[in-house]
């Protein structure tokens, strides 16, 4: 009689399973060197502390036409004047935000300034942070100016 060897086929290797033990112990490993370094953390926002804030009432009057007051009523800037046309598009993404979420409320943002020259849009309704900063130099002396000294 004939004997017939049936070889088993492996599904997952042998020497894969290995890499993957020795990947998980290596991240390991270093994680716990560079937290006992004492390392600062990359990517983390650095802690500021806020400068000035204002609360402004943008009032729409168009699509991307919008007019920014003060708490008092007193006019700050306008989208049609020529350089200031991203006032409008930041306005229409908190208006595109509160959409989506389904938020109906007063047009009141907060504008925040820390102490390492960074500017944020907020959005206490639907929670949206808008980093002014990342639209470039032009669009951040639009809402820079908003600030009054």
């Amino acid at each position: 009689m004939k004997t017939v060897f049936h070889r088993e086929r492996e599904i997952v290797p042998k020497r894969f399973l290995q890499f993957l033990g020795l990947l998980v112990v290596l991240t390991l490993t270093s994680v716990f060197i560079f937290r006992i370094m004492n390392l600062p953390l990359v990517g983390v926002s650095p802690k500021t502390k806020v400068v000035a804030e204002l609360t402004l009432n943008f009032v729409e009057r168009g699509r991307f036409d919008v007019v920014v007051f003060d708490q008092s009523g007193n006019l700050l800037a306008e989208s049609t004047d020529g350089s200031s046309g991203f006032l409008g598009v930041v306005y229409n993404a908190v208006k595109r935000e509160r959409i989506k979420k389904r938020v109906v409320t007063d047009n009141y943002l907060r504008l925040i300034r820390y102490d390492n020259g960074r500017l944020v849009v907020v959005d206490d309704a639907t929670d949206l942070e808008i980093q002014v900063n990342s639209f470039g130099s032009k669009n951040l002396n639009v809402f820079s100016s908003l600030f009054v000294d």
